[in-house]
């Protein structure tokens, strides 16, 4: 397996950085053209949608790489696909009518009447998440990156056309929901098409032997992916509950994840597989070293984005999402520093070994601490509350994970994490945001350029400085990543 994790991890994030820009120009398309109170009441749907059908799908989209490298020979991959989309399609019809029938329960919690009006969204849109969340395992395990990207970018751009129709022709908020999962559903149904070509055929098939092999790895990972979710939501359903559904609006847009960590994300995608095939063949402390270099470049990129957007974060919420939204700052802020956790996947280790229920253990003790300081912080600190307590229970999971893994591989804590590189890129972001933090108050540049493009060329310089300081490891560490590990 001599694939170039490196390019391979660039279309895959040149993928995610258009996607998630074309992303963020809804979100602030939304904010500008709909009121709070329908942004809320779009978040409480899409926030129910998501946390039941990562309820409900146990796990189905984490086993795809596991098994599709597993599986050497077409006719298996065939047998195996045909198995996990009939289940993808029995979920997503299972969880859609599950909603129906619970939403005077989701109006009540709520307190939003509104919500009965889109039960089409609710039977029909948790069948699109089920479906789309494949897609992605799928094209990487059978190297078509371009089909991916084409796949990203072209879904991306029919949602941005519904909200640029819906308001030029001045349609209300029900249609543009409607578009959008007339958008969504169109979507899937062309995942399966691609699906049955990579494959070469998939048919209706409910093989028990198969089933049971998939929810054996599966349903660890499964509750796992609750538990996680979970944990990412609990904050929002809290906000949801205690305070009115436009400061969940406001809340739901302050925590919204910037396509920060798409570098982290593409990578751990590309690097799974080949983890897997390093532990199998016996190279696990390969393996590690592989995922150490990995883990040090993208915080270095990271690292620098997170403490520029804190820094700058009062006029990056005002273009983004308008003043409205201001209320959220310090919010936003804290998700901000949660991308700290996020630069990479902490159990990528256990999952190529498949130690499912590691992951499972460490994501139940995050939601745990969650569930805890969730209503302590919220007495103490208000809204920003769940949002810390978002934070710490991420840092107990990532902990968590790493002294698993620590333990799995008989390495020890110190050796297993590239802790001092981190400590330095972290000291060095954090003393450049306290200098361009205090040339801001001093050099008063918004009186001829605004406050915004103040911001943006101090971020310019300060990105010029660190990638003159940082360059030469950032040269060295992607020569590592793509070094050929077979022969060591």
């Amino acid at each position: 397996m001599k694939k170039s994790v490196g390019s391979d991890a660039i279309k895959l994030t040149i993928s995610k950085l258009l996607t998630l820009c074309i992303t963020l120009i809804v979100s602030m398309l939304l904010a500008r053209f709909r009121t709070v109170e329908e942004n809320g009441t779009y978040s409480q749907l899409l926030l129910v949608v998501n946390l039941f059908t990562s309820i409900f799908m146990m796990g189905l989209p984490g086993c795809i790489n596991y098994f599709l490298v597993k599986y050497e020979n077409k006719k298996d991959r065939s047998k195996f696909l045909s198995v996990y989309y009939t289940l993808n399609l029995v979920l997503g019809i299972f969880v859609g009518l599950f909603l129906v029938i619970l939403i005077p329960l989701i109006e009540k919690y709520f307190n939003n009447p509104l919500i009965h009006t889109f039960y089409s969204f609710l039977l029909l849109y948790p069948f699109t998440v089920v479906t789309n969340s494949s897609i992605e395992n799928v094209l990487i395990a059978y190297n078509r990156m371009s089909i991916l990207v084409y796949f990203r970018l072209f879904y991306s751009v029919f949602v941005l056309g519904t909200v640029i129709v819906c308001e030029f022709w001045g349609k209300g908020f029900s249609v543009y929901v409607s578009s959008f999962l007339i958008v969504n559903i169109f979507f899937s149904i062309i995942i399966y098409f691609i699906v049955f070509k990579e494959a070469g055929s998939i048919t209706f098939s409910l093989d028990m032997e198969v089933i049971k092999s998939i929810f054996v790895f599966s349903l660890p990972l499964g509750f796992a992916t609750i538990v996680s979710t979970l944990d990412i939501e609990i904050d929002k359903l809290m906000i949801g509950k205690l305070l009115d559904t436009e400061q969940l609006g406001i809340y739901t847009y302050a925590a919204k994840e910037l396509p920060i960590t798409i570098i982290a994300t593409a990578v751990s995608s590309i690097l799974l597989p080949r983890l897997v095939h390093l532990i199998k063949n016996n190279k696990e402390h390969v393996a590690i070293k592989l995922w150490k270099y990995s883990v040090e470049l993208t915080l270095i990129v990271i690292a620098v984005l997170v403490f520029g957007i804190y820094t700058f974060a009062e006029d990056i919420i005002k273009f983004l999402y308008t003043e409205e939204y201001l209320e959220g700052l310090n919010v936003f802020r804290v998700y901000t520093l949660t991308l700290l956790l996020r630069i990479t996947y902490f159990g990528i280790i256990l999952n190529a070994k498949a130690k499912t229920k590691k992951i499972f253990i460490s994501s139940l003790f995050g939601l745990l601490s969650n569930m805890i300081l969730n209503p302590i912080l919220f007495y103490f600190f208000g809204m920003v509350g769940p949002a810390i307590a978002t934070f710490i229970s991420l840092l107990v999971m990532v902990f968590t994970q790493l002294k698993f893994t620590s333990q799995l591989t008989e390495t020890k804590m110190l050796m297993l994490y590239p802790w001092n590189r981190s400590l330095v890129i972290i000291f060095l972001n954090v003393l450049l945001a306290w200098v361009f933090y205090y040339i801001k108050q001093v050099i008063n540049l918004e009186y001829y350029i605004g406050s915004f493009f103040e911001s943006v060329l101090l971020g310019f310089v300060w990105m010029l400085i660190y990638l003159f300081l940082m360059g030469k490891r950032i040269r060295f560490l992607w020569k590592q990543i793509n070094k050929d590990y077979e022969s060591e």
